[in-house]
C-alpha cells in the first residue's frame, strides 16, 4: 500500500502482507513536505526481508517530510524494520518531519530496527513493546536497536517495553538517545534481556552536540546477554561518542537496574569510544544498581564533567565491588568516595526491593520497588533544590505522586503499595 505526494489519508482496518517490497508506505517524488496521516489497527507483515523493506515506512530519508502523523495499534512482524518515520536531513530542524505520534504498537521478529524516528521534530513514542529485534545476519545499513531516536528534537518516549533487541555487530540495545539529538526525554520504560545496554545516549558527529537530555524513573533488568561484545561497547546505561563527536547536559536519575551481564562489563559507563571529543555536564542521581557483577561504574576522560550523587550499589556476588574512576580501579565503596570525590551522599547497601531480579515480559507492577525498611527511603537528592531539574516529573515508574521532598533513590517512589503503571 503506497501513498506518493498525497496526504490528508486515514487508514484503519487492514491487514497488508507478503509484499516483495514496503508493507505500508508514504513517500514522495523528492523534497516534499506531506501532512496529516492517521494509520490505526493495522497488520503488516512478511514483507522484503534482505532488501530493506519496512511494515511501516513513513516519510523518506533526505527527501521527504511528513508532518501530523499518527499511528496507533499497529502490528508489524517478519520485515526488514518494523515501523520507521524519517524526513529531510540531516542536523537541520528546519527541514525535518514533525508532529510525529507512535502508540500502542508492536514490533517482532525484524531484521533491523524495531522502531526508529529519525529526522523529525515533535515525538511521542508511548506504550509500544518491541521484540526479538535486529535479527540479521550481517550488518545492513546500520546496527539496529528495539526502540530509539536519531536527528530529533524533543521527543518523549514513555511506557515502552523492549526486549531481545540483537544485532551482527554493536548496538542490539533497547533504548537509543543517537546524535544530531537534543531535548529527549525517556521515563517509564522498561528494557530487559537484550543483547546489549538499556539506554544509550551517543555523540558522533562534529557538526553537533547530542544536547539536554534526560533519562530518568526506567527500570532496566537482566541486559548485555551477549558475551562476545568488546568491554568499551557495552553498559546498561551507556554513554559514549566518537568521530570528534560530543555529548552536553545530559540527566540520568531515578532509575533502577538490575546487572547480571553475560560479560566484564560496567552497569554505567561514560567513555570515549574512538575520537570522541567532550562528555560534558553529565549528571547521574538517585539510581540504584543491584547487580551480581562487581563491575558497577567506569567513568574515563571526562571525569572533571561527571557528577555521580546519591546513587544506591549493591554487589550480591563474592569478592570486592569495582568502580573505575580517571584510570584507577577502587575495590571498595569508601575508597572510591575518597578517591573520585564523587557519590558523597551515596550509599552501598542492599536496597531490600520486591522481586529485584525479575525480568519477565510485561511491565512491572510491584517488582523493583522498595519495601518498608529499604535504605533508598527518602535518601535521594532533590533535583530541583540542586538547580539540576526544574521539571522531575510528577510521577515515578509506578504511578505513584513525586512529593516536593525528601526523594526515594530508584524508580519508586515508596507508598504503602504501587499503582498500575503506565497511567
Amino acid at each position: 500500500l503506497q501513498l506518493y505526494n498525497q496526504e490528508y489519508w486515514e487508514i484503519s482496518n487492514l491487514e497488508v502482507t507478503e509484499s516483495s517490497g514496503k508493507g505500508i508506505y508514504i513517500g514522495g517524488s523528492g523534497f516534499a513536505d506531506l501532512t496529516y496521516f492517521r494509520l490505526t489497527n493495522l497488520y503488516s507483515h512478511h514483507h522484503g526481508l534482505h532488501n530493506g523493506e519496512n511494515a511501516f515506512a513513513i516519510g523518506m530519508y533526505k527527501k521527504v517530510s511528513v508532518h501530523d502523523v499518527i499511528i496507533d495499534n499497529v502490528v508489524a512482524h517478519d520485515a526488514f524494520r518494523g515501523i520507521e518515520v524519517g524526513g529531510d536531513c540531516c542536523n537541520n530542524p528546519d527541514i525535518r518531519s514533525s508532529d510525529i505520534i507512535i502508540r500502542n504498537s508492536t514490533v517482532y521478529d525484524v531484521e533491523n530496527d524495531g522502531i526508529l524516528v529519525a529526522s523529525s521534530n515533535n515525538v511521542l513514542v508511548e506504550h509500544n513493546l518491541a521484540y526479538n529485534t535486529g535479527l540479521q545476519p550481517e550488518q545492513e545499513n546500520h546496527t539496529p536497536n528495539a526502540i530509539w531516536n536519531w536527528d530529533t528534537d524533543n521527543a518523549l518516549y514513555q511506557f515502552n517495553e523492549a526486549y531481545q533487541a540483537h544485532s551482527p555487530e554493536w548496538d542490539g540495545g533497547a533504548f537509543d538517545i543517537d546524535y544530531f539529538t537534543d531535548n529527549s526525554l525517556y521515563q517509564y520504560n522498561y528494557a530487559h534481556d537484550n543483547d546489549a545496554y538499556c539506554i544509550s545516549v551517543f555523540g558522533g558527529n562534529p557538526a553537533h552536540i547530542t544536547t539536554n537530555n534526560v533519562v530518568r524513573y526506567n527500570i532496566c533488568s537482566n541486559n548485555a546477554r551477549d558475551g562476545s561484545y568488546d568491554e568499551s561497547r557495552q553498559g546498561d546505561i551507556y554513554l559514549t561518542n566518537w568521530y570528534q563527536g560530543s555529548i552536553a547536559d545530559t540527566y540520568i536519575y531515578n532509575n533502577t537496574v538490575y546487572w547480571n551481564p553475560a560479560g566484564p562489563y560496567y552497569a554505567i559507563k561514560v567513555f570515549n569510544i574512538f575520537h570522541g571529543r567532550d562528555i560534558i555536564n553529565t549528571n547521574i542521581y538517585n539510581n540504584i544498581i543491584y547487580s551480581e557483577s562487581p563491575k558497577l561504574v567506569y567513568v574515563d576522560e571526562f571525569t572533571d564533567e561527571t557528577a555521580l550523587d546519591y546513587n544506591l550499589y549493591w554487589y550480591t556476588g563474592t569478592g570486592d565491588p569495582e568502580f573505575y574512576w580517571d584510570g584507577t580501579t577502587y575495590t571498595s565503596f569508601s575508597d572510591y568516595q575518597v578517591g573520585s570525590g564523587q557519590d558523597v551522599n551515596g550509599l552501598y547497601a542492599d536496597p531490600n526491593l520486591n522481586s529485584p531480579t525479575y525480568h519477565d515480559t510485561g511491565m512491572p507492577t510491584s517488582q523493583f520497588t522498595l519495601q518498608l525498611n529499604s535504605p533508598a527511603r527518602n535518601a535521594g537528592a532533590n533535583l530541583k533544590l540542586l538547580g539540576l531539574q526544574n521539571d522531575v516529573g510528577s510521577q515515578d515508574f509506578f504511578g505513584n505522586h513525586i512529593p516536593f521532598g525528601p526523594f526515594d533513590i530508584g524508580a519508586h517512589e515508596y507508598h504503602a503499595a504501587p499503582k498500575n503503571p503506565g497511567n
